[in-house]
């Protein structure tokens, strides 16, 4: 600075200081935001709030422990059973175990505390990782250890209330039919087919659970037996429970599928919400929106009736009023709802975006996020269901405008105004048509590519707004609700969607089409976003893709079930049926079960019947798996 005064040094380079400092913020800020795990030792004066949609609520034993509540949100604690589990030492290995957990020790007296502490008034600040553990093995039973409320279909003769069971699948008429099975086969032959099929039917009865009464942890009480998904889920959870239902009905067990809607009936009476599972912390979310898909469901099938002068009583009854509640007070009535563009975006009840100095504890992820903007994504990434996709969410999934969400409100407010129709409501349905029709409107408005016909996610908020790059499964759901015409344009914006997700000999649809570190990227394939793009393929005519993708999805299903210990599963890759976990992933496992796997595979084995394809499904597991 040659020639400068020293008040003309200070006017150049503190600005210049300035603009570096800032730069440097910034970018670190960047850095941490994509940090998909950044967790943290919060203040002490961490307002955890529980249950934003129902007061008063009693919080279950172990969440209300102060020294359970540092230890869910203590990185140290976390990096600590990182290492445990590395070194093959199996106690404690998911935070939901914790979450999940019942005390082993007398409430009156309290529990049980490190030796070399006096004190009964710790909040776990002060013990060792080693005291921590010790602490959590002494005084709880951890949630896998805990006896699962196990039911059983009724073998009486005479049906006692009970679903009656059903020993073998109602299928094995039609396999006997294409020869498949000969007329006096046993089920649990040699067949592969009709192996796995009695495989899947008789695993309701081992995902089938009943709360028999009000209990002091975090599972909530559900008044009838539900199919839960499987691993490490022990839970009834809602958007799973759709294609669980298919399953059981296509089983013949539609009392369980009808008893499993009741259940969401009463937890929305109750709680105000139809939240993500039966845990008491998942009353601050809900998930994707497929309740009156079940309604629909169950009315296609005889197992619901909508009416004029039906029981105020009834189930019918209360499925409307809980489908008006549920969306005016849910969707409608809380920042789920963005005004400015008249659609929907996920978020949560807990912290949200109206409190932005609210901290979370997430305990059945075992992480407590230091910062609002994390608190909201990662929540509201749960309540999508996809946890997570940063292909198609990066870390902002609560500043989009989600395809499928938005249709599947499209289709509900359609629905609804159908179901109030029946029942003789005619202003309500007049107001849910109109909804419907401002919806579509709005999806026009903001969702639509013009270029390609498709319909996409738009990013609202946050840097990059507009319309999504990446292309998803998501974009199934506008044809699974009719909103393109019967052109022959809309079939080819069908099959180019398709093509792009289901390359040639890949056995099922990717998630999206650009590889990414979650377990909703790239191609890995659920089952069902699957089904939805099967529904979609027959809606639109055309059946030939829609009988390949049957066929596909069927076979990787069934070789990888032989491959793997005669196990159905909860994830693949889509290419070949793998469910390896790339090393290093976050991905919390491949979870054995599975409840919505097991459902999509029945729809798809009922439509192979009915085509007469099994045979030739038949002939290409052998060929791949070996005859037994």
């Amino acid at each position: 600075m040659v020639g400068l005064g020293f008040e003309a040094y200070l006017v150049v380079k503190i600005p210049l200081l300035i603009i570096l400092f800032l730069t440097l913020l910034q970018l670190a800020h960047a850095r941490a935001l994509q940090c998909r795990d950044l967790v943290g030792r919060p203040k002490a004066t961490m307002d955890v709030d529980w249950t934003p949609y129902s007061k008063g609520l009693k919080t279950p034993t172990v969440l209300s422990d102060k020294i359970i509540i540092h230890l869910l949100k203590d990185e140290g604690f976390r990096l600590f059973l990182l290492k445990q589990i590395k070194a093959g030492k199996r106690q404690v290995t998911d935070f939901k175990q914790i979450a999940d957990a019942e005390p082993l020790y007398n409430i009156a007296s309290g529990p049980v505390y490190p030796k070399n502490l006096n004190s009964r008034d710790h909040d776990g600040t002060d013990f060792s990782h080693r005291q921590l553990l010790d602490y959590v093995l002494k005084n709880y039973r951890l949630g896998d250890a805990i006896t699962p409320d196990y039911a059983k279909f009724s073998s009486a003769a005479v049906n006692t209330g009970q679903e009656m069971r059903i020993e073998s699948h109602p299928l094995q008429q039609a396999l006997i039919r294409q020869g498949l099975l000969t007329a006096d086969a046993a089920p649990g032959g040699k067949n592969l087919v009709a192996d796995a099929l009695q495989k899947l039917h008789k695993s309701w009865e081992v995902l089938l659970r009943r709360t028999e009464k009000e209990i002091d942890d975090t599972k909530l009480f559900l008044p009838n037996a539900y199919v839960v998904a499987g691993g490490r889920f022990r839970e009834s959870y809602f958007w799973d429970s759709f294609w669980i239902m298919k399953g059981l009905i296509e089983s013949g067990y539609g009392k369980t599928a009808r008893g499993m809607l009741e259940n969401y009936v009463y937890l929305f009476e109750k709680y105000g919400i139809i939240p993500n599972g039966n845990r008491f912390y998942y009353l601050t979310r809900t998930q994707f929106p497929v309740f009156l898909e079940m309604v629909t469901l169950l009315e296609q099938n005889n197992l619901l009736t909508f009416k004029k002068n039906v029981s105020a009583n009834s189930l019918e009854s209360r499925i409307l009023k809980v489908s008006d509640g549920y969306y005016t007070n849910i969707w409608r009535g809380t920042d789920r709802y963005v005004e400015a563009a008249g659609l929907f975006r996920y978020s949560d009840g807990a912290g949200g975006s109206s409190d932005p100095h609210k901290v979370v504890t997430r305990p059945e992820a075992g992480v407590t996020e230091i910062r609002h903007e994390e608190v909201h994504a990662k929540r509201a990434a749960a309540e999508s269901g996809w946890d997570f996709s940063y292909t198609r969410f990066g870390d902002e999934p609560q500043n989009y405008l989600p395809v499928d969400l938005n249709f599947m409100l499209m289709g509900y407010t359609e629905k609804l105004a159908g179901l109030f129709k029946k029942s003789g409501y005619e202003t309500k349905s007049n107001q849910y048509q109109k909804e419907a029709v401002r919806i579509k409107s709005k999806l026009n408005e903001h969702l639509l590519n013009q270029r390609t016909g498709l319909y996409l996610d738009y990013k609202f908020a946050g840097n990059n707004i507009g319309l999504s790059k990446v292309i998803t499964a998501a974009s199934f759901f506008p044809f699974y609700f009719g909103m393109y015409d019967a052109a022959s344009a809309s079939k080819t914006i069908l099959k180019n969607l398709l093509n792009a997700l289901k390359p040639k000999n890949h056995l099922a649809v990717h998630t999206t089409d650009k590889e990414g570190a979650g377990q909703w990227d790239g191609s890995w394939s659920w089952a069902p976003l699957n089904e939805i793009a099967f529904q979609s393929l027959l809606k639109y005519g055309l059946a030939a893709e829609a009988k390949k993708l049957a066929f596909d999805y069927s076979l990787m299903v069934l070789v990888t079930f032989y491959k793997n210990g005669n196990k159905y599963f909860e994830k693949f890759r889509a290419e070949d049926g793998s469910i390896k976990l790339p090393a290093g992933s976050e991905i919390y496992g491949n979870e054995e079960g599975f409840g919505w796997t097991n459902g999509t595979v029945a729809v798809f084995l009922h439509h192979l019947s009915d085509w007469g394809l099994l045979p030739a499904l038949e002939a290409e597991i052998a060929k791949r798996v070996g005859t037994p």
